[in-house]
C-alpha cells in the first residue's frame, strides 16, 4: 500500500483499496454484506482494465499510463446509527472511478461503482455506475453517452442515459458572458417505463462571482405546477 501511494509501483491505488474493502474482517459485516463488497471490488477491477483495453489503441499512451491515477479522494461520514462512505479516483486521460456504500452500524446497505471514460477524439464520453442492496438483492444501473462540441460559441452537449427506470435525451446550451455571468440552459426528455410517458424538465442556471465567491440560481420546470426555485453562494 505504502508503494501504490508513493507512486514506486504501477498497481492502482483504486484497486489496493478496493481489495482492503472487500478482505475486511469478518466481525464487521454479514455475509451478505461481504460478498457485495467483493463484487464492487471485481467492478473496480473490470472499470480499471476497461480503461485500459479502450486506450490502448491511442498513438503514444501505453496502459501502465493509463492504470495511473492521478489523484484520489476519500469522504467518509458517521452519524448517530448510520454511515457513508466513498471514494473517487481520477485516471490518466480524464477517466474517473468512484465506489460507495452507505449503512447502518455494521450492516451494508448499498454498495456502488462507477467509471466515466473521457474520449480523446468524436467519439462520445461513457459513464456506467451500478448499485446493489444486499438486503433485498435489487440491482439499479445508469450509463450516459454525451457529447460537447467546444469549438462552438455555446458549447452545446447531447447526451442519452438510460437507468433501469427511465430512459432520456438530453441537451444543453453555456454561454460565458463578459461580465463574468455564465448562463447554462438545459432540456430533458425523460421516459418513464413504470408511467409510459414523457415528463420534459427544463432547466436554467445562472452563476456569478461575487466576493471571492460565486452565486449560483437554478430554476427547474417539470410541467406549469412542477416549478422549483434555488439559490446557494459557495467560497472560493
Amino acid at each position: 500500500l505504502a508503494q501504490a501511494l508513493s507512486g514506486e509501483t504501477r498497481l492502482p491505488v483504486c484497486l489496493v483499496h478496493a481489495a482492503l474493502v472487500a478482505m475486511a474482517p469478518r466481525g464487521f459485516r454479514s455475509r451478505s454484506s461481504r460478498g457485495a463488497l467483493a463484487a464492487l471490488a471485481s467492478a473496480v477491477v473490470a472499470a480499471c482494465c476497461a480503461s485500459s483495453l479502450l486506450a490502448a489503441g491511442r498513438p503514444g499512451v501505453s496502459s501502465a499510463g493509463v492504470f495511473s491515477v492521478r489523484d484520489w479522494r476519500l469522504k467518509g461520514e458517521v452519524g448517530a446509527d448510520s454511515w457513508k462512505t466513498s471514494a473517487t479516483y481520477s485516471l490518466e486521460g480524464g477517466h474517473a472511478v468512484k465506489i460507495a456504500a452507505t449503512g447502518v452500524q455494521g450492516n451494508v446497505n448499498d454498495v456502488g461503482a462507477g467509471f466515466d471514460f473521457k474520449s480523446p477524439g468524436r467519439a462520445p464520453d461513457v459513464g456506467v455506475a451500478a448499485a446493489f442492496k444486499p438486503k433485498t438483492g435489487y440491482i439499479s444501473y445508469r450509463a450516459r453517452l454525451s457529447k460537447r462540441l467546444d469549438k462552438h460559441p455555446a458549447m452545446p452537449t447531447v447526451a442519452a442515459t438510460i437507468t433501469d427506470k427511465s430512459v432520456a435525451l438530453e441537451t444543453s446550451l453555456k454561454r460565458q458572458m463578459n461580465s463574468g455571468l455564465t448562463l447554462q440552459t438545459s432540456l430533458q426528455l425523460p421516459y418513464t417505463f413504470k408511467q409510459g410517458s414523457i415528463d420534459p424538465v427544463l432547466t436554467t442556471e445562472a452563476s456569478y462571482p461575487v466576493a471571492g465567491g460565486k452565486f449560483v440560481g437554478t430554476m427547474s420546470s417539470q410541467g406549469p405546477k412542477k416549478t422549483r426555485w434555488a439559490a446557494k453562494f459557495s467560497q472560493f
